[in-house]
């Protein structure tokens, strides 16, 4: 992070400046701000602190704020010469406001307070018929998170109920739209396995601000946490072994069934992490956490490979069950729930 940070402090490194969007641009100062925000140890005293790195790239985005085409809004792309340029995606200004609405939080600044008011309400205004043209309505589960959890963290940040109503009106489409089964999903890719790299990650940054969102609107937890819970247990199910392309530990490639992608695992990692603050354990576990308080240990993947999914089971001998199968001994930090047989397509 630091080297992406660059020597121009501003997350427009030498080697991806000329092709570097928006959108690539704000997801630096999101993550720089995650570091702040959570109290890691900055940088060396010669290198910009994560604040700083934050602030910089939301005064470049002011900088870029576009009012002569569509009344507002930034660009795709950074520079003219890039296609796209004319395009204004909701991933760019979602990255802005959610910047915005957490520096606004963190500092107490009104200034950032007035751009995280004023950048959702211009989206919203072309979303309602503003001066653009060519408006396309293709939903992507990551623009839904974004926007979200930054009305969550102003919500947090004023107490009011306007930003109250925003939170609770962005929650239900995602929900509504990216669920299926109680776990999060991707109507438009995930049927036909059509995702790249960059949209098989979408799935995990929504989750991750759906699990923000928890933590800035606590009211909504009720909405919000059973499709976690349900998500990291689909995750941690639909683990696989590492094929030789994959550099990282082994056994640690997950996704979703029939990918191998280090890239997904933050869907796996931020769902079970929702699950293991609330209570003591939860359902899928690996052996590196067997032995520890609250996480028993069990093997999801072989229940999966036998046709069962996540439903219960015995941790205690690791077994899958049946459907109807009852008085089931159970772990006394385990849910009282059943696996079921499925037929795998």
């Amino acid at each position: 992070m630091i080297h992406q940070g660059s020597p121009t402090r501003d997350f427009m490194p030498i080697n991806q400046t000329r092709t570097e969007g928006s959108h690539d641009q704000g997801f630096g100062p999101m993550t720089s701000k995650s570091a702040a925000e959570n109290k890691y140890p900055d940088p060396p005293p010669v290198k910009p602190g994560w604040l700083e790195l934050t602030q910089a790239v939301f005064n470049h985005s002011v900088a870029r704020w576009d009012k002569e085409n569509c009344d507002g809004g930034l660009h795709w792309q950074i520079f003219t010469f890039n296609a796209g340029y004319n395009y204004k995606n909701s991933i760019s200004n979602g990255c802005f406001f959610n910047i915005a609405s957490r520096l606004a939080r963190y500092t107490g600044n009104s200034t950032y307070a007035d751009w995280a008011t004023y950048s959702p309400y211009w989206m919203a205004y072309i979303h309602g018929g503003g001066k653009c043209v060519n408006r396309t309505d293709t939903q992507w589960s990551y623009n839904a998170g974004i926007f979200l959890q930054g009305a969550a963290v102003m919500c947090n940040l004023t107490r009011s109920d306007v930003w109250k109503t925003w939170t609770d009106g962005l929650v239900k489409q995602p929900l509504k739209e990216f669920v299926k089964d109680g776990v999060i999903f991707k109507p438009a890719r995930e049927p036909a396995r059509g995702c790249d790299l960059n949209g098989s990650s979408f799935k995990g940054y929504s989750i991750r601000w759906l699990v923000s969102t928890i933590k800035m609107a606590p009211h909504i937890t009720d909405t919000i946490y059973p499709i976690m819970q349900a998500t990291a247990t689909a995750a941690a199910l639909a683990c696989s072994e590492s094929d030789a392309s994959f550099r990282g530990l082994p056994g640690t490639a997950c996704g979703f069934y029939g990918q191998i992608n280090a890239g997904l695992k933050d869907s796996s990692v931020l769902g079970n992490k929702c699950c293991y603050r609330r209570y003591s354990s939860a359902v899928c576990k690996t052996k590196e956490t067997a032995g520890i308080q609250g996480y028993p240990y069990e093997e999801p993947r072989k229940c999966l490979e036998k046709g069962y999914v996540q439903g219960g089971g015995n941790p205690e001998t690791n077994t899958c069950g049946t459907t109807g199968l009852k008085n089931q001994p159970q772990s006394r930090n385990h849910p009282k729930t059943k696996w079921k047989k499925i037929t795998l397509t």
